[in-house]
């Protein structure tokens, strides 16, 4: 069973780079798994970034729709699969419904879980704190990224919310302690 440590924050708030350090840290072999699909020069460009910041001798599999699949099977060491919601996107892009996007959420968190790496680092964004999109799939993806990331920080060995390039691990934050509130209540909140 892999060690899973879950990355998040805002845009541009130093997850990849992050990311980058743990599995260097680490020392084994590092695997990126990534979902993106370069659709046009701009996301191309983001991408150019993003392989500059790492190693390049790191292996890179991209897999838009069913990352799960490929987790089972790479043998590296430390996999860095960068990121949750823009898998979320490929699927609502499709278009999955909402329901059966859910329903794979939990598949793909048991998939990093089982993986024959030591680690696995996911990357993801917190999207629930601006303002609610004024359009349904906005809403859709907002809703589907924040019960992800519940889902993955719940099960994460460490995770680490990223500020202007700081991490605050949520591992050592104090628990909710209201009078009255039961364990269970605790931790079925969403």
């Amino acid at each position: 069973m892999a060690s899973l440590v879950f990355l998040t924050g805002g845009c541009r708030s130093g997850k990849s780079d992050l990311a980058v350090q743990l599995a260097e840290q680490h020392g084994g072999t590092v695997a990126m798994l990534v979902p993106c699909i370069p659709a046009d020069d701009e996301m191309k460009e983001r991408i150019a970034l993003h392989r500059s910041r790492r190693p390049a001798n790191w292996p890179v599999y991209e897999e838009a729709v069913d990352p799960g699949l490929l987790l089972g099977r790479l043998q590296e060491d430390v996999i860095v699969f960068d990121c949750l919601p823009t898998w979320i996107g490929n699927l609502l892009v499709r278009p999955e419904s909402p329901d059966s996007i859910e329903m794979r959420i939990p598949a793909l968190l048991e998939a990093c879980l089982a993986s024959p790496a030591q680690i696995v680092i996911v990357v993801s964004t917190e999207v629930g704190l601006g303002l609610v999109p004024d359009y349904p799939l906005g809403r859709q993806f907002r809703d589907l990224v924040g019960l992800a990331n519940q889902d993955f920080v719940k099960r994460a060995t460490d995770a680490y919310f990223l500020i202007s390039g700081i991490p605050l691990n949520l591992k050592q934050l104090a628990p909710l302690t209201l009078p009255g509130l039961d364990e269970k209540t605790k931790t079925s909140v969403r």
